[in-house]
C-alpha cells in the first residue's frame, strides 16, 4: 500500500480536530449536542484518507451502488443536508426565543415608566 501526502495531511488534520472538539467538550466550551456532526464527519474523513479503497467500497456496498465515488458523494450530500437542517431548526428556535425575550423586555420597560410616571 502506497501512502500519498494527502492522507498523511487529512489524517492529522482530521486527529487535530477530534482532539480540539473533544477538548472543547471536556472543558465545556460546546457540548456534544453541537459536535457530533463535525466529530463523525472528520472520523469519516480520516478512515477515508487512511484507507480509501477498503472503506469506499464498504460504503459502496452498504448504499447498493456500483461506483464507489458516487457512493461517497451521496453519502457527504446526505451528511451535509442534515447539517444544514438542523442549524436552521436551531436558528428558527433561536429567533423565536430572541422575538419572546424582546417583548418580554418591551413589557418590563413599559411597567417600569408605568411606575415612575405614579411615583
Amino acid at each position: 500500500m502506497d501512502i500519498r501526502i494527502f492522507q498523511i495531511l487529512v489524517s492529522f488534520i482530521g486527529i487535530a480536530f477530534v482532539i480540539w472538539t473533544l477538548k472543547n467538550i471536556i472543558t465545556q466550551k460546546s457540548s456534544l449536542k453541537d459536535s457530533w456532526f463535525g466529530l463523525i464527519l472528520s472520523l469519516l474523513f480520516i478512515m477515508l484518507a487512511l484507507f480509501p479503497d477498503a472503506v469506499s467500497h464498504h460504503i459502496a456496498n452498504i448504499l447498493d451502488f456500483k461506483s464507489n465515488v458516487n457512493a461517497i458523494l451521496f453519502l457527504l450530500v446526505g451528511l451535509l443536508s442534515a447539517a444544514f437542517v438542523s442549524t436552521n431548526i436551531r436558528v428558527n428556535q433561536q429567533n423565536r426565543h430572541i422575538t419572546k425575550l424582546s417583548k418580554e423586555i418591551a413589557l418590563l420597560a413599559e411597567e417600569i415608566k408605568q411606575n415612575k410616571t405614579k411615583v
